[in-house]
């Protein structure tokens, strides 16, 4: 199923000033690398769909696979946009920095978890898992440091938007027909 086309669907359904609420999986919520939410397999949502599918494939034979695409948080919010709807995230995002060093303990310790995981990866995918991992896991560590280097406002607007990148498990967004 298609991010794009289900979002396009649902605001065809609206009229102007409607709302829906709408929950989607983050897949890069330390959680959901870990073992996703439709089908509990590592790393699967790193994975393009192609490569995803296989994946699914070879762990449930004859089982069609029903997941698209996983796009970012600023892909759902572009996306959103795109059809005329204005998303208000309701997620409640913590104050405190504690949360978010729980985050980066969690992405920090991935590699650990993979190294048990990666044996329900067929072996053609292996390195492609290894190599979204270390990237998923250095783009985050990118942000953190840079928001460890920094400090007052401009240090909490960006532990928010890390926590709303990674901390969130599932985005619930009230959209609103434009």
């Amino acid at each position: 199923s298609s991010p794009e086309l289900l979002v396009k669907k649902l605001s065809d359904l609206l009229n102007i000033g409607g709302v829906f609420y709408m929950e989607i999986p983050n897949a890069f919520n330390p959680k959901m690398v870990s073992h996703d939410g439709h089908y509990g397999l590592f790393g699967i949502t790193l994975l393009n769909p192609a490569n995803a599918s296989l994946y699914y494939e070879h762990n449930f034979r004859g089982q069609p696979y029903s997941v698209g695409e996983y796009l970012d948080l600023n892909g759902y919010l572009k996306l959103f946009r795109s059809h005329g709807l204005e998303p208000t995230l309701l997620n409640e995002i913590p104050e405190n920095e504690k949360d978010l060093h729980q985050i980066a303990h969690s992405i920090q310790s991935l590699p650990v978890t993979c190294k048990t995981g990666i044996r329900a990866v067929p072996e053609v995918l292996r390195e492609h898992i290894q190599k979204a991992l270390n990237e998923y896991i250095g783009r985050f560590s990118s942000s953190y440091e840079q928001f460890l280097g920094i400090s007052g406002k401009l240090r909490k607007a960006n532990a928010q938007q890390l926590y709303r990148y990674y901390g969130i498990e599932f985005w619930r967004f009230l959209l609103k027909k434009t």
